[in-house]
Protein backbone atom coordinates (compact mmCIF):
# COMPACT_ATOMS: atom_id res chain seq x y z
CA UNK A 1 0.00 0.00 0.00
CA UNK A 2 1.93 3.09 -0.69
CA UNK A 3 2.41 5.41 1.82
CA UNK A 4 0.17 8.74 1.07
CA UNK A 5 -2.95 6.79 1.22
CA UNK A 6 -2.50 5.68 5.35
CA UNK A 7 -4.20 7.86 7.11
CA UNK A 8 -6.51 8.62 4.90
CA UNK A 9 -9.26 5.78 5.40
CA UNK A 10 -6.84 2.51 4.69
CA UNK A 11 -4.48 1.28 6.98
CA UNK A 12 -2.25 -2.12 6.93
CA UNK A 13 -3.93 -4.93 8.98
CA UNK A 14 -2.93 -8.56 9.69
CA UNK A 15 -4.65 -10.31 6.99
CA UNK A 16 -5.34 -7.42 4.84
CA UNK A 17 -6.27 -4.10 4.64
CA UNK A 18 -8.16 -1.93 7.07
CA UNK A 19 -11.17 0.63 5.91
CA UNK A 20 -12.73 3.57 7.70
CA UNK A 21 -14.77 5.68 6.96
CA UNK A 22 -13.85 9.17 7.95
CA UNK A 23 -17.58 10.41 8.32
CA UNK A 24 -18.85 7.74 10.66
CA UNK A 25 -15.50 5.98 11.52
CA UNK A 26 -16.67 2.15 10.54
CA UNK A 27 -14.43 -0.39 10.23
CA UNK A 28 -14.06 -3.14 7.69
CA UNK A 29 -11.02 -5.57 6.54
CA UNK A 30 -10.75 -6.31 2.65
CA UNK A 31 -8.61 -9.84 2.74
CA UNK A 32 -5.36 -9.62 0.40
CA UNK A 33 -6.78 -12.48 -1.89
CA UNK A 34 -9.64 -10.41 -2.72
CA UNK A 35 -7.22 -7.36 -3.29
CA UNK A 36 -5.51 -9.58 -5.71
CA UNK A 37 -8.13 -10.34 -7.40
CA UNK A 38 -9.59 -7.14 -7.98
CA UNK A 39 -6.35 -5.30 -9.00
CA UNK A 40 -6.02 -8.58 -11.95
CA UNK A 41 -9.58 -7.42 -13.14
CA UNK A 42 -8.92 -3.83 -13.14
CA UNK A 43 -5.59 -4.59 -15.27
CA UNK A 44 -7.50 -6.98 -17.28
CA UNK A 45 -9.88 -4.50 -18.26
CA UNK A 46 -7.27 -0.99 -18.53
CA UNK A 47 -5.48 -3.54 -21.39
CA UNK A 48 -8.58 -4.39 -23.15
CA UNK A 49 -9.61 -0.46 -23.50
CA UNK A 50 -6.16 0.31 -24.34
CA UNK A 51 -6.46 -2.12 -27.03
CA UNK A 52 -9.62 -0.30 -28.51
CA UNK A 53 -7.77 3.07 -28.22
CA UNK A 54 -9.65 4.16 -25.15
CA UNK A 55 -7.91 6.20 -22.66
CA UNK A 56 -8.44 3.70 -18.95
CA UNK A 57 -7.64 7.36 -17.14
CA UNK A 58 -10.47 9.32 -19.07
CA UNK A 59 -13.00 10.02 -16.94
CA UNK A 60 -14.93 10.92 -19.79
CA UNK A 61 -14.83 7.26 -21.54
CA UNK A 62 -17.94 5.74 -22.84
Amino acid sequence: MDRLSEGHGFARGATGIDLICPACGAMGVVPMDVLREKWAEQVRRDRLLWMTGIDPDDPYRP
